[in-house]
């Protein structure tokens, strides 16, 4: 916990040394909580819409628990070889690589003076940071024992900050989702967007497979990273005038070309 925290603190001291699309850093320094600002105080403003989807994750996530035992009994007695080996990339795609490729994204756009990379740089890196601190909020508050504990799915200790008593909601689930929400936003691409969301399906379900956590962490951490993704891509801050080429992604000044 305590690397995840200091990865945190880089991240946000990176992403306030590289202007976004202003050459003053103090633009681009306010911007980046105003992001802050209004994840947090959204709930106020929360329309209809907003209101259901906060009363369908509640639902599920609570419906989700009654699943957690079986399906961690099913897992543990279907392993493989592949399995062992596709479910390991939990070891690749998480905080730590995430964290890495926010702070190259920015650095190359700074570097490039790029400001659609500086832009994609800014936005990972504010997703990283706010779903990872509302994750940590609730995991404070919650203080799950973690399954390979073997003290069932309802062993909940609040105000704790162990690695052991922090299973709900599932940070790798948080990240991955936010990353990859925005990373699909980026391109209007129908396979590119799958690429995404399969890569971080695939840590939710290895988090699981790996005995570190319930089903029901993955699902609400999945739920927080997906809509902290959304907010930031639509933030007005970080809105683009023209959506991006649906078969390439020249606009950050790489060559490469979907064939699709």
């Amino acid at each position: 916990m305590n690397y995840e925290i200091k990865l945190v603190v880089f991240l946000f001291l990176t992403s306030i040394c590289f202007p976004q699309i202003e050459e003053n850093p103090d633009k681009d320094f306010s911007k980046f909580f105003e992001v802050g600002r209004d994840i947090f105080t959204s709930p106020k403003n929360f329309n209809s819409n907003d209101w259901i989807k906060l009363g369908a994750t509640t639902v599920i996530t609570t419906s989700s628990f009654y699943f957690d035992n079986s399906i961690r009994n099913f897992t543990r007695e279907n392993k493989t070889d592949f399995l062992n080996a596709l479910l390991s990339i939990d070891d690749y795609y998480n905080l730590y690589s995430i964290a890495l490729a926010d702070a190259a994204i920015l650095g190359y756009g700074a570097v490039s003076e790029d400001d659609d990379v500086k832009n994609l740089g800014l936005k990972l890196t504010e997703a990283t940071v706010y779903s990872t601190l509302i994750n940590y909020f609730i995991k404070f508050l919650s203080s799950r024992s973690r399954p390979f504990l073997d003290r069932g799915n309802t062993d909940f200790n609040p105000i704790q900050l162990g690695y052991d008593q922090t299973s709900f909601p599932s940070l790798h689930s948080t990240n991955t989702f936010a990353f990859s929400k925005v990373m699909a936003d980026e391109i209007d691409n129908i396979y590119w967007k799958i690429t995404w969301f399969t890569a971080s399906s695939l840590v939710a379900l290895a988090r699981i497979y790996n005995d570190q956590h319930w089903f029901s962490d993955v699902i609400l951490g999945a739920v927080i990273g997906y809509f902290v993704g959304e907010f930031i891509s639509n933030h007005s801050t970080n809105k683009d005038e023209e959506p991006a080429n649906p078969n390439s992604i020249s606009k950050f000044n790489i060559t490469f070309k979907f064939a699709f």
